[in-house]
């Protein structure tokens, strides 16, 4: 009986590990743990990969994760950019990478009654470094899980507030949606596809989850299936997970 305990126990207490690079589960850390994720995501212009050369743009994000409670996951991510230069006619030059912007986030839970359709609720907040641009985003987290079959949907809002020229402040509302469904087939392993979309494109591709107790690595590809012109066509994203 204490084995069963204690098996039920670290699977409670170890249980960030992802299963999608866009979608959300409900999981959150136990009190007092704490997790580092390392994001790189890669935007490609072109779906020939190997046609992407100095046109692509890459984001690293650094998380820092902390259970504060049974009920509140806090988190700090440092965001970095990298991407290509042109000149005046428009020919390429070089790449830059610059710190593009920091995110507070918060996971918590309001509905406590074990409902199997009760969301985590998500609240982030975005912020360039020269605060001239803010973003707040609310996100509710369903999450059902049938045997070895993983399903999630997220419902996003979105609330950007951009300095302009003038000095005024622009404010637009955007709205968002994030599904996956993945398959776990034992030995630490999960695939499965991930979608996401809002107004301005859809994205939707396979995903690979891999890990344990103590490190995870999930990694998927996304293709735009509609959209606008200006939006990448190939979408590459891994996300590394390192607990202590």
């Amino acid at each position: 009986m204490r084995i069963i305990m204690l098996f039920i126990l670290l699977n409670f207490v170890f249980t960030d590990q992802r299963n999608f690079v866009w979608t959300y589960e409900n999981i959150m850390l136990a009190p007092g743990e704490k997790e580092l994720e390392l994001y790189f995501t890669n935007y490609l212009p072109e779906i020939d990969i190997s046609q992407n050369a100095n046109i692509n743009t890459l984001k690293l994000e650094a998380e820092i994760e902390i259970g504060m409670s049974e009920n509140l996951e806090v988190s700090f991510y440092n965001v970095f950019k990298e991407y290509p230069e042109y000149n005046a006619e428009g020919t390429f030059f070089s790449r830059k990478l610059k710190y593009d912007e920091y995110k507070l986030r918060f996971k918590y839970r309001v509905f406590k009654n074990g409902h199997k359709w009760a969301p985590l609720f998500y609240s982030e907040l975005k912020g360039k470094p020269d605060f001239t641009k803010w973003v707040a985003e609310q996100k509710l987290i369903f999450n059902r899980k049938f045997n070895n079959i993983n399903f999630s949907f997220n419902p996003i809002l979105e609330l950007e507030f951009e300095l302009q020229d003038n000095g005024k402040w622009e404010k637009e509302i955007e709205t968002e949606f994030a599904a996956g469904l993945s398959y776990n087939r034992g030995e630490s392993f999960s695939y499965g596809i991930d979608l996401k979309s809002s107004e301005y494109s859809t994205y939707i591709g396979p995903v690979l989850a891999h890990g344990n107790e103590d490190k995870w690595w999930t990694i998927g590809i996304m293709k735009k299936v509609a959209g606008e012109d200006e939006k990448a066509e190939l979408i590459l994203r891994s996300i590394m997970g390192f607990h202590f």
